[in-house]
């Protein structure tokens, strides 16, 4: 055999080194993804310590974590003046304080759920606190509170001390700051005894101060008092929610044809101020005012239409005017005004319905007095539609039924007579009662057919809330989890039982809330003017509602 030459070897020696290095750069193969939150495991000083005189606070972690995503996370309250130092040291992270703390005080820092490991990004599930004072006491009391809907995850609270105006208070940074994790829920240390303003914010960039145009805002229903025995005031709710401060606008209108002129506004309007006797159109070249027959929705939630009966020429200075637009989060602009280009087309399209609620053919309708919901491609004359609509089953058993209209071009039938369930039926549309501003009509009949429910598959709910103020007039809401429209209310009794029949199945949440404006409704506050959100509580589990079976004696305790 050849004896192999150094040169050879040490060729070898390094290729064998490299391959080996190489491997060792490697991941390991297999095995499941690390979803495990990192967690603070260590703290100095000691939660509740007393005379602190140190200048800075150490965490450790169970994990290596984004040094970036650890400086935007810290809340130090009461605020400092100037930004702390971080200093790091593997795991553990040092907080060095950019002044002398005050003497006498107690201080609370939390470290928020933007924090995420360096390996796979997961977020720590829990803000930490830690509070420690300069002097000999520390303040011990709490708020705690939750707060609803997709994605809490992140919501900064923010906490005031309240005195007089409330309107300055959410123009600088807070006094006391938290954040809440991905169930919500949040607390707030260290508070000494006195009153308390409390925000739920969805801070978008971390300013950390409320920008109405970015950020969605939770509003509490009242200040929080606590007082000197107090140790925990909890069950501070809330949604959050974009505040709209902005005036509606109407943005432009194009005349389609000589008898319509469609709007196109800033938002959605209040529906209320959707009506003819609201607008008028103005030719200032012949001096002439033209009246509107009616005004529409289109379907889309920033647009109506105009109709009438035409009469101008190319060419003329023509102009409408809104008297009054409101949005749905009250804010009023009078007087609005635009103008727009005269066309003389014919308006020759047919009215036809355009939308259902239910679908046609749906297999799924409630048989106890179910109501329907259709859309028109445009206005009618809504004077002679009903005598053009007939309602039976398939066998020409006529249901007696009633009308109602949203606008001109949409309508509900209600069935007033009980249908029999699992049974097949039919409305029909005689298209030659629905004639337009111009006397288009459609020669023809159309048909929506449906089929009622298996009465058998119904679910249901019942049983009692308790402790509740029987004097704030509490509002019961049974919410499906998968569809937003499946949303059944009540009003409570004096003695707080409820029941729920005829519940389709599914998973539902359950919470309560007190109506004190008595609108029907659940109110999220305003900004500005300022007013308090309506209180809410929820029942704290989720409740699987099966085919053919009632859940009952659900005891519901909101405080």
């Amino acid at each position: 055999m050849a004896r192999i030459s150094g040169k050879i070897k040490y060729f070898l020696l390094i290729v064998f080194m490299f391959l080996t290095g190489c491997a060792n750069q490697l991941p390991p193969g297999g095995g499941e993804i690390d979803r495990v939150p990192p967690k603070i495991v260590e703290a100095y000083p000691k939660i509740g310590t007393t005379n602190y005189q140190d200048q800075y606070v150490e965490l450790t972690f169970s994990k290596y974590v984004d040094k970036r995503a650890f400086k935007d996370a810290i809340f130090i309250s009461p605020a400092l003046e100037g930004n702390p130092q971080i200093e790091w040291s593997g795991k553990t992270a040092r907080i060095v304080f950019p002044s002398e703390l005050r003497k006498n005080t107690t201080y609370v820092i939390t470290v928020g759920t933007d924090v995420v490991d360096l390996n796979n990004r997961n977020r720590l599930a829990q803000a930490f606190t830690i509070d420690f004072s300069t002097g000999p006491q520390i303040d011990r009391r709490s708020i705690a509170g939750k707060v609803f809907g997709e994605k809490p995850e992140g919501t900064m609270i923010f906490c005031y001390s309240f005195k007089d105006s409330v309107e300055s208070l959410l123009k600088h940074k807070a006094d006391f700051l938290s954040q809440v994790g991905s169930d919500g829920i949040f607390k707030l240390n260290g508070l000494a005894a006195g009153k308390y303003l409390i925000f739920a914010v969805k801070d978008e960039y971390r300013s950390p101060v409320y920008n109405a145009d970015q950020d969605l805002i939770g509003i509490p229903p009242y200040p929080v008092t606590l007082k000197a025995e107090d140790s925990l005031f909890s069950n501070v709710n809330f949604f959050v929610t974009k505040y709209d401060s902005i005036r509606p606008r109407m943005l432009n209108a194009i005349m389609t044809d000589r008898n319509h002129l469609v709007l196109n506004y800033s938002e959605t309007l209040d529906s209320t101020y959707l009506k003819s006797s609201n607008f008028h159109i103005y030719d200032s070249t012949t001096q002439k005012k033209q009246e509107i027959a009616y005004i529409y929705k289109t379907g889309k939630p920033t647009e109506s239409i105009l109709s009438f009966t035409g009469g101008f020429t190319e060419g003329d200075q023509v102009f409408v005017t809104a008297d009054t637009l409101k949005d749905i989060a009250g804010n009023i602009i009078t007087n609005e005004n635009v103008s727009f280009t005269v066309s003389t087309k014919p308006d020759t399209l047919k009215p036809i319905i355009r939308a259902f609620k239910p679908e046609p053919n749906n297999e799924f309708v409630d048989f106890l007095y179910p109501e329907f919901k259709f859309s028109m491609n445009k206005g009618i004359d809504t004077s002679k539609i009903h005598e053009g609509i007939s309602f039976s089953d398939t066998l020409g058993n006529k249901v007696n039924y009633s009308i109602s209209f949203n606008d001109q071009a949409e309508f509900k039938i209600k069935a007033e007579d009980k249908l029999d369930a699992n049974k097949f039926y039919q409305i029909v549309f005689n298209y030659n009662n629905f004639v337009d501003v111009s006397g288009n009509k459609l020669d023809s009949l159309y048909k929506y057919k449906f089929k009622t429910k298996n009465g058998l598959d119904f679910t249901g709910v019942s049983g009692i809330v308790l402790n509740f103020d029987s004097t704030k007039n509490a509002v019961l809401v049974l919410q499906n989890m998968d569809f937003q429209e499946k949303k059944y209310t009540q009003k409570l009794l004096a003695d707080g039982k409820f029941a729920f029949d005829k519940i389709d199945a599914g998973k539902y949440t359950l919470w309560c809330y007190y109506d004190t404006n008595n609108n029907g409704k659940y109110d999220f506050g305003k900004v500005h003017p300022f007013e308090y959100s309506e209180e809410f509580f929820y029942y704290s589990k989720l409740i699987q509602l099966k085919p053919r079976w009632q859940v009952t004696d659900l005891q519901f305790k909101v405080k």
